[in-house]
């Protein structure tokens, strides 16, 4: 295709419609959901729970995922009572489903990462590695604040400090040996 094809291809009528799919668009290879399908699923996760806010949605995320229900290999049954309410992690992955985000439990963590160390620091929620990096490192003594980041899906959040990301990346590395083995 020559230059003069694709400059007549992509019109103004196309990156308007580019730009109102941006938000909506799922990628195949992502780390990441996009904003509006994240919107999308949070308001579906209120409404299953008849939660008041979207806080509480995330909340409920937040302690499912620190748990280790980003994890592919985690039992559907897992359950925590939250605002009253008791949520299954098949719940949570069943709304997953439903907005063409299957097996996406740790896409939809990383974009909201920030929200849950946050959430996770208040209600004192370690992350799901902690206890493994702990024994790897036993001279170090974690604050709550590190305890709270050393979850699986902070390992490529910039906020997550360094050197906690570092030791989460050991943990991935570790696990691929033993696979190995």
């Amino acid at each position: 295709m020559n230059e003069k094809n694709l400059k007549t291809t992509i019109n103004e009528s196309l990156i308007e419609k580019l730009k109102n799919e941006k938000n909506q668009f799922i990628p195949a290879r992502t780390a990441k959901l996009p904003t509006g399908v994240t919107e999308d699923i949070l308001k579906d996760i209120q409404k299953f729970y008849e939660l008041e806010s979207r806080g509480e949605a995330i909340a409920i995320l937040a302690v499912l995922f620190q748990q280790g229900g980003t994890a592919r290999s985690c039992d559907g049954n897992m359950s925590i009572v939250l605002f009253g309410k008791t949520c299954k992690l098949a719940e949570i992955r069943k709304i997953l489903k439903q907005n063409s985000c299957t097996k996406a439990e740790r896409k939809l963590a990383r974009t909201l990462a920030d929200d849950i160390k946050e959430i996770a620091e208040i209600l004192e929620t370690p992350g799901n590695l902690y206890t493994k990096i702990q024994k790897l490192n036993l001279n170090k003594k974690f604050t709550l604040e590190e305890k709270v980041w050393l979850s699986d899906f902070q390992s490529d959040n910039e906020n997550c400090p360094i050197e906690l990301r570092q030791l989460i990346l050991e943990t991935f590395r570790k696990s691929e040996e033993k696979k190995k083995k």
